[in-house]
């Protein structure tokens, strides 16, 4: 049960802190008072990993933003940024693998289907 709590509170936190550069598994260990082996394992029970899940959650906000008609005036590197992304040739490529469209696709798709 504690290693549930925790996990829950990493996940919160990560939420939180999605849009900060600086958030990596160390920034992360050091607020949750945990040593960075032990944050790496609370991810490792359930099969995942620190760092993919943080990517999926950059990803997932990225697509809310892709199909929100009221940011349609933000480029595709603008959201990409936003949601921690240091690089849009590497958003581009992981956002492909995660939704098979590409950001502007994805955009296109959503944006005609409302």
């Amino acid at each position: 049960p504690h290693a549930a709590l925790l996990r829950d509170q990493a996940q919160r936190l990560i939420g939180q802190l999605l849009q900060e550069a600086q958030l990596s598994p160390q920034y992360l260990a050091e607020r949750l008072h945990i040593s960075i082996r032990q944050l790496y394992r609370l991810f490792e029970e359930q099969g995942d990993s620190v760092c993919r899940y943080i990517q999926r959650q950059r990803l997932q906000r990225s697509a809310e933003d892709l199909g929100n008609p009221q940011l349609r005036h933000e480029s595709i590197t603008q959201i990409a940024f936003k949601w921690g992304f240091a690089d849009s040739a590497h958003f581009s490529r992981a956002f492909k693998k995660q939704f098979e469209l590409s950001p502007k696709d994805y955009r296109l798709q959503r944006q005609t289907t409302h």
